[in-house]
């Protein structure tokens, strides 16, 4: 079993691509936050708003390294939270236990999938444009040197459709060497 671990910024496409990785290649994708909110039965704007990032920085650490531990056969991908990488000692777990990939995408296209999914995320909700691209601009300045720490860095601009994903999952295949699944 080989572990992949996906960081970068939130709209990096760490679900988007993990789930078509998912369908296209023999892998397990767990997404962190849904495995915490599964685990808890809570969201994790509840979690935040209730117990506080400091909790769920333990949380996410905790679920992290069960995740690791859970005993699958088959490779696993795992998509962290923007901000896993940066708490605790998980960046040094990641290294030293899986594969550590940044998905970078075009910054444009990045703050534009921010400014158009923002009403599923509380900390955003309520910011207009302007000032989404200023919170967008000092954490992806703060994220970096957890980041930059990654294994590999791998292009996640290109997941706006069905073809566009195709192409970036059949790019990545190739590049991790995953197994493709064979269609019934």
């Amino acid at each position: 079993m080989r572990i992949i671990f996906l960081i970068g910024m939130p709209c990096s496409g760490k679900s988007t691509l993990g789930y078509a990785l998912q369908q296209a290649a023999e892998v397990t994708y767990i997404d962190l936050d849904e495995a915490i909110e599964q685990r808890v039965g809570m969201s994790v704007a509840e979690i935040f708003a209730g117990r506080g990032e400091e909790a769920f920085r333990e949380m996410e650490s905790a679920e992290l390294k069960r995740l690791c531990h859970s005993g699958l056969c088959e490779d696993i991908v795992i998509g962290c939270g923007g901000g896993t990488p940066c708490f605790g000692d998980n960046m040094d777990y990641m290294l030293a236990t899986g594969r550590v990939v940044w998905l970078q995408a075009d910054e444009s296209r990045l703050l534009q999938r921010l400014i158009d999914g923002k009403a599923k995320r509380p900390a955003i909700a309520d910011m207009d444009a302007d000032v989404i691209a200023d919170y967008f601009a000092e954490t992806r300045r703060q994220r970096q040197c957890h980041y930059s720490r990654a294994h590999d860095t791998f292009d996640s601009t290109y997941l706006e459709n069905a073809e566009e994903i195709a192409s970036t999952v059949e790019i990545f295949i190739n590049r991790y060497a995953l197994t493709r699944r064979h269609k019934a």
